[in-house]
């Protein structure tokens, strides 16, 4: 049975929703049968499961990352080149990643002269530095000829899930939409009409592809689950009807 509201408490809720710029609530007034109380009741559901979501997002942001390196590294070397790959002395990335590499090197120098941030000094620097999107833009479909083998050596079970050739292609269905996910929830945006469970389990399949026990870890630690049944957002996705009337 769904809590009923006294008016005092009516009126305080009343405020706050009114005090919520009327764009950003529109969407779950929408939801909630234009009641003021719903929304705010699925305003805060969202914010609880964003929260969780962006935990999950975060260790596989830093995975997904190490292990691009690690893949482009692995090649560099293999190859006999010299230097780093982010030196691209053989041309193949894109003009807009150099220019993001060049960025995340002098933020590097910086920050350590400053004393600001704390990430560990060096290479491993920069590449915190380089945000998801250069990461997922390494794997876009203009670098299936140079390291396109290379990263999908990391992800057997995905490249058996693609057709002949596929590619990258079966890495990125499941990494776009996590990069869409984590624009959203920094945006602070609704998240409830996608699917969360499904999101989470995407992440944690890329995951275990190199470390099962960094996944299983990743999904037992996340509260996703827990935050979901509270909050009434099906996995599917769909929004089932908020807390309060």
């Amino acid at each position: 049975m769904l809590r009923q509201l006294d008016e005092a408490e009516k009126a305080r809720l009343r405020a706050a929703f009114d005090a919520m710029p009327f764009e950003r609530m529109r969407v779950y007034l929408d939801a909630s049968d234009r009641n003021p109380y719903e929304a705010l009741a699925l305003y805060d559901q969202n914010s609880k499961v964003s929260a969780a979501l962006f935990e999950t997002v975060g260790h596989f942001e830093i995975h997904f990352r190490n292990s691009l390196d690690a893949a482009l590294r692995s090649r560099h070397d293999f190859k006999r080149r010299s230097g780093d790959w982010l030196d691209d002395r053989h041309g193949e990335l894109s003009n807009r990643a150099l220019e993001a590499i060049n960025r995340a090197r002098a933020d590097a120098i910086r920050n350590r002269r400053s004393g600001h941030g704390d990430h560990v000094s060096g290479r491993g620097h920069v590449i915190a530095e380089l945000n998801f999107s250069f990461w997922r833009r390494l794997i876009d479909r203009r670098y299936e000829r140079t390291h396109g083998s290379a990263v999908m050596r990391l992800y057997p079970e995905l490249r058996k899930l693609g057709r002949n050739n596929a590619g990258m292609e079966p890495l990125r269905v499941l990494v776009e939409p996590t990069y869409s996910l984590r624009n959203r929830i920094a945006h602070h945006e609704p998240v409830w009409r996608q699917s969360a469970t499904r999101r989470r389990d995407d992440m944690v399949q890329v995951i275990g592809q190199t470390s099962p026990e960094l996944a299983s870890w990743v999904r037992s630690t996340c509260r996703l689950d827990t935050l979901v049944k509270a909050a009434g957002v099906a996995s599917s996705g769909s929004a089932a009807r908020p807390l309060h009337r």
